[in-house]
């Protein structure tokens, strides 16, 4: 078993800031320095452990940030901005003394702004399971399903299959793959961030 705490403070008077221009057709972002400060708050926590009677590792991954900060915006006067930050990442992995073994990893995200009495914040969750089947000695499948919802308060969620088809032969340097991908057959994947005043989506096609 291992369990580690850490915590970290960043404290700067004085540093660089960000000044943004926006209008209808055009955003301009520099960077300017002011003697005003900015901190960083971090805790992580991360807990790890093997449990012998279900053959199985159990892994927790934590961590949770408040940055106080400040930009201008538009000729705006400095603003005071807090940008917090939560992520929870939750892993299972078996070790059957079989040919059949599996891992499950799942995350959560939320990223806030605040600033001038406003909040802008965006929740994401991506879980992702993981099959592994020896077939034989030199022959073995993975297949992965995953499931993203970008931001779960506009409730579109993507679900990803994936397989593979591994050949290693023994005593040798290379292995051979067939792969077949987005077997849920998306057309496109959008992906969402935020900040203080803004919220972005950007689509790919598939």
């Amino acid at each position: 078993t291992t369990i580690t705490l850490e915590g970290n403070y960043l404290f700067n008077e004085g540093n660089y800031f960000n000044q943004s221009i926006i209008d209808q057709n055009l955003t301009v972002n520099s960077n300017f320095y002011n003697p005003a400060f900015n901190k960083n708050y971090t805790v992580l926590l991360s807990y790890e452990s093997y449990f012998h009677f279900v053959r199985s590792t159990l892994k927790l991954d934590t961590s949770y940030a408040i940055i106080l900060d400040k930009n201008i915006v538009n000729n705006s006067q400095l603003r005071d901005l807090k940008n917090k930050n939560l992520q929870f990442s939750f892993t299972i992995r078996s070790g059957f003394k079989s040919k059949f073994n599996f891992e499950n990893i799942s995350n959560f995200e939320r990223n806030t702004f605040e600033v001038d009495n406003q909040t802008n914040k965006i929740t994401s969750i991506h879980n992702q399971f993981k099959s592994i089947y020896e077939l034989s000695k030199n022959l073995y499948s993975n297949t992965i399903l995953s499931f993203i919802s970008p931001d779960i308060s506009n409730r579109i969620n993507y679900t990803f299959l994936d397989t593979e088809l591994v050949f290693r032969p023994q005593d040798k340097n290379f292995q051979v793959a067939l792969i077949g991908k987005n077997l849920t057959n998306n057309k496109k994947f959008e992906t969402i961030s935020i900040n203080d005043y803004s919220r972005s989506t950007l689509s790919y096609n598939l």
